[in-house]
This record gives structure tokens, sequence and C-alpha cells, in this order.
């Protein structure tokens, strides 16, 4: 990696890019920084090997920043750590978009206030561009870190409960041909990757999966148990023809003196998501679900007899978007309809500042900077924290406007804009990273 590519840092702090290849006891000092910043327990050699392989399975670019010269008593632990690979997203356009995943992001207690952040984020997004990727995603233990960065909440979830005691009824059964199949995790693993490749094609807002979700969904490691996850089931739905098309991975424990169905993951068409739930709902013994990160549009009341039996406990972030390059982007997109409108977006790190005409047709946005256009007057002011939140369709742009989020010219000018670039339903994300 050339040094270009490195954050400009305070002179008492130097970075380092390491690789699936470094020495494991950097990595395991590595990881102790990471996990220090989100006060986890140190990490074993075990968590160790597991995550140098998803280094290496995902050419993942990892930068340490450690300070220079070391203090006394120092450790080895980096006071400040980001990680990032090339990854896809679908957006709802023909093609998944190419996306820079980011992650592991910290700084010691004892360097903020210094940039250090500011530095690793500028140098990795610029990073992210350069390889050619559309657009930059994380997902975020802090809500207000992010949005001056460009990144805006691009997907949200729900966390809900099912009661499903005695008397729970559905309004309708599923009745197309396929059947739920309950199986090891191990054993239901190729089934589980093939449902999912085909809800990922199909699904705005979803992410490919990074390498280290296989030992999670095929149940062979748990990182809070630091060995296999021996609680972890997994429901996998056939359709009609016998090909996979949905799954669920979950575990069932006792709370608050409640045997409770605790879900991980639940995807797939729509007729298997529903048989899922009737069968999952349906086990003995079981008396409520807990789902901490189902879809917005999962609306589970309107499938049962007794609406009260769901609760919607809160709503939330889950995936965060910034846009690296906004012709790419918005190419990969999908659009409400065909129609012209001019953008002004204000952009603090200048990757997609400017005054940009969008012309779509058939489906397919073609956009072109307009700053030499000096008659050119733009139809909607945003910048890229809200563009960033506007892209997946998650909020219209009324609500936008309505929440002083972007500054439409006129009224037709933002119907305009919201007849174009609005989308019908919000999009979903089942990957975490």
């Amino acid at each position: 990696m050339s040094d270009d590519a490195l954050p400009q840092l305070p002179a008492d702090l130097r970075a380092e890019a390491l690789s699936g290849d470094a020495d494991p006891e950097v990595v395991l000092a590595w990881m102790g920084a990471v996990q220090r910043g989100f006060t986890d327990a140190h990490p074993s050699a075990t968590q160790r090997d597991r995550y140098q392989e998803f280094l290496r399975a995902d050419e993942v670019r990892v930068i340490a920043v450690h300070p220079d010269p070391a203090p006394p008593f120092h450790d080895g632990m980096p006071v400040a750590t980001i990680a990032s690979w090339a990854g896809r997203l679908h957006a709802g356009g023909a093609e998944l978009l190419p996306a820079h995943l980011i992650t592991d992001v910290t700084v010691s207690v004892l360097h903020r206030r210094r940039g250090v952040l500011s530095s690793l984020l500028a140098a990795d997004l610029r990073h992210g561009r350069q390889a050619g990727r559309a657009v930059a995603l994380l997902t975020s233990s802090e809500g207000g870190i992010y949005g001056r960065f460009g990144f805006g909440v691009a997907v949200r979830r729900q966390r809900l409960t099912l009661d499903t005691r005695p008397g729970l009824a559905w309004r309708r059964g599923v009745d197309d041909g396929g059947q739920v199949v309950l199986a090891l995790p191990a054993t239901a693993h190729p089934g589980v990757v093939t449902a999912f490749d085909a809800y990922l094609q199909h699904t705005r807002g979803e992410v490919a999966r990074p390498a280290f979700w296989r030992p999670i969904e095929d149940g062979s490691f748990d990182w809070d148990a630091d060995g296999p996850n021996a609680k972890l089931r997994t429901a996998l739905r056939l359709a009609a023809d016998g090909t996979p098309d949905g799954y669920a991975t979950y575990t069932i424990d006792r709370k608050d003196d409640v045997t409770t169905l605790g879900l991980h993951q639940l995807l797939g068409t729509p007729a298997a998501e529903r048989h899922l739930w009737q069968v999952l709902s349906s086990i003995d013994l079981v008396e409520r679900i807990e789902h901490p990160r189902a879809a917005l549009d999962l609306r589970l009341d309107q499938q049962l007899l007794d609406p009260r039996r769901v609760k919607v406990t809160s709503v939330g972030d889950h995936l965060w978007l910034r846009i690296l390059d906004l012709p790419a982007a918005f190419a990969g997109r999908a659009w409400g309809a065909d129609g012209d409108v001019v953008l002004e977006v204000e952009d603090r790190l200048d990757l997609i500042a400017g005054r940009w005409r969008v012309t779509v047709r058939d489906g397919v946005a073609t956009t072109a900077p307009a700053d030499l256009e000096a008659d050119l007057e733009a139809d909607v002011r945003l910048d890229a924290e809200t563009l960033g939140a506007w892209f997946l369709g998650d909020l219209p742009a009324g609500v936008l406007a309505d929440c002083d989020r972007l500054e439409a010219r006129d009224a037709e000018a933002l119907a305009r804009f919201a007849a174009v670039g609005d989308l019908p339903s919000p999009p979903r994300c089942t990957t975490g990273f």
C-alpha cells in the first residue's frame, strides 16, 4: 500500500497497514484495540485465527494507528483502528453496486478531539472511491458520529415481539406446495446460501455477505462463546420445486420466565417468510418470538386475526450509506419514473459536491456535472448525508423537505424530484458488519 493511501496524522502518531498475512500477535493486538473500543472482552487466539481468515478471504484493508514514540508500559495495541473491503449492494438496479464496506472504527479515549477519526475516514473513503466503489456502507454503534462524514441512515429496522401462546391465529395459511424443514445449521447451510443469494438479487438495500458470516450461520463458531454455537437452530423453507427460497436461524431460551424464540435471521420470498413465521410460532412450549432486526415493511399485524399479538418495541437505524461516485451510484439505483432533475449537493469531503443534471430514461439514470451551466438553477439542494438517507428509498423527498433536510426551488420542482426518485417501499438489509 502506498503512503498516500494512509491517513495524515499528528506528528506523534503513525499509521500502519496490515494484511491477512500479518504476524498473528500483531493481529491480536489490533483486535484487542477494537474490542476495547467496543467494551468487549479481550480477544482469544481462536478469535484471532477466525478474524485472520476473514482478512484473507475478503482481502480486508486494515489500518492501525500507533503512538510514536510508544509511552511507558505500552502494550502494543493501536490507539485507533479502521478496516474496509470490497462488497456489493442491491440498490434496485439491474446489477449489484460495487460498495466499500467499513467496520471496526475506533479511537482511544486518550486520543480523541485531535482529528484522528476524520483523517482515518477521509483517507479510507478516498481509497474506496479510487478502487471504483460507488458507495460506502457501515453499521454504527452510535448515532451521532457519521453524519458529518456524509453518511445517512439508508435502511432502518424494527424490534418486535410476537405472543405465540394458545389462541394465536393467522388469517391465511401458506398453500403453495412449499415445505419447511428443520435441520442442523451445518446440514442446512448450503440451502441457506442458495436462499440468501436469491434474496440478495431481488431485495433493495441488501448487502452481499462477508466471509465471516459463514461460521455464524452454519453454527461452527460463535464469537461470544468463543467456539461452536450449540444453541443455534435452522428452519429452511423449500419451494414447490425443492429450491430453497427462505430460511430462519434462531435460538430458544428462557427469558423473564417466558420461553422465548430469538430470531437471528428470517428472510426469503414473501410466501417463504409467511410460512416460516407460521411454523416457528407453532413450536411447542415457545411463548414468545423476538425479532430484533425485522424489516420495516414486515406487517405481521395484518396477517393475524388478533393484531395485538405483535408489538413493535422500537425502530432504529441499521445501514448507513455514503455516496462516493454519484454518477455510478445513480446508474445502479432504482427510479420511480422517467424525468429530469437538477441537484445541488453539499459535501464537506468534496467527493460528490456540485451541481448535477440527472436524466432518467427507461428507468436508468445518466448523471453529469452541471457546474459550468451558470444559468441552470438547481431543483433541489441537499447535503451528502441527506442524499445517503434518500438513496435507497427509505425516506421520500417530501418527508425530508418537511424536516428541513432538503430545499426545493418550488413545489413543482419538489414534486418532480419525488416522482422521479421516490420508491414505493422501504429498503431491507439483514446483513451486519
